[in-house]
């Protein structure tokens, strides 16, 4: 993970979101592991999800912020990419969160 998000502040939505702003990555590799446990390769649904989920968690492990603050930071900020797509039926999907929307 490239970074995470050193401040505090109420999330607010971001004005622009450029490619040169800074982000924290989180991504889902191929065959991971379902919450319960169960190891198979993943459809895309099921790797987007997991990519979302594990943002998540790196919000309240590395931002201090609740399970439902973390998920509604997401709902409107987090963009999912599928960033390999060549061994199907195995997917990586990366969830990027720019971090400018943590400055005041």
């Amino acid at each position: 993970m490239s970074g995470s998000p050193s401040t505090r502040a109420g999330p607010r939505p971001a004005a622009s979101r450029t490619s040169s702003s800074p982000a924290t990555t989180t991504t889902c590799r191929p065959s991971s592991p379902t919450r319960d446990g169960e190891s198979r390769p993943e459809d895309l649904t099921l790797a987007a999800r997991n990519a979302l989920l594990n943002m998540i968690d790196h919000l309240q492990e590395h931002g201090g912020w609740s399970r439902q603050q973390a998920y509604a930071i997401c709902s409107v900020a987090v963009d999912l990419k599928v960033s390999e797509g060549v061994d199907v039926p195995s997917f990586v999907v990366s969830a990027f969160l720019p971090l400018d929307i943590f400055q005041g």
